[in-house]
């Protein structure tokens, strides 16, 4: 089993013609559980969303587990290639997750905190982004997955130790 966390968000473009609910995790997840992956699914949903995102799982497989917040974040676009417009959620209290194998997505209205022996970060947040072990979190075996930026941002404020 894989616990995913992370961000599950609106997703709106105007040409071509989208909106769906999916975010980072919620992408994951359905592309995981549709190769025939064994997921779990963790995250912030409003209750406009929670439908949808539960239906999905139904469908496609994966087991979703949601932390209801007032309202979820959403991405608008002109087209696929434009700046999205993004409507931030208010911020929420840590979720914790504890699993063998979790994938870990930075989100807007939160953070994760982790325990698990292998787990896979993606900060998505080259502003400035949370290292892994920042908020608790903690892993056996860690891999990151990191932009250039992210990269710079981590090693020059610290926030990077190699054990």
């Amino acid at each position: 089993m894989l616990t995913i966390v992370g961000g599950i968000y609106r997703e709106m473009c105007v040409r071509p013609q989208w909106d769906e609910v999916y975010g980072s995790a919620g992408r994951a997840a359905s592309s995981i559980a549709r190769l025939g992956g064994k997921v779990d699914l963790r995250g912030y949903l409003d209750t406009d969303l929670a439908p949808a995102m539960q239906a999905r799982a139904v469908e496609e497989g994966f087991a979703l587990k949601s932390t209801q917040l007032p309202r979820s974040a959403a991405f608008s676009y002109t087209h696929g290639l434009a700046v999205p417009q993004i409507h931030l959620p208010e911020q929420q209290p840590a979720l914790h997750v504890q699993g063998d194998k979790v994938l870990r997505f930075g989100m807007l209205e939160g953070t994760a905190v982790v325990a698990a022996d292998y787990a896979v970060y993606d900060p998505q947040n080259a502003a400035g982004p949370e290292s892994f072990a920042s908020n608790g979190s903690r892993a056996e075996h860690l891999a990151l997955v990191l932009n250039f930026y992210e990269a710079v941002q981590l090693l020059d404020e610290g926030r990077f130790e190699p054990e």
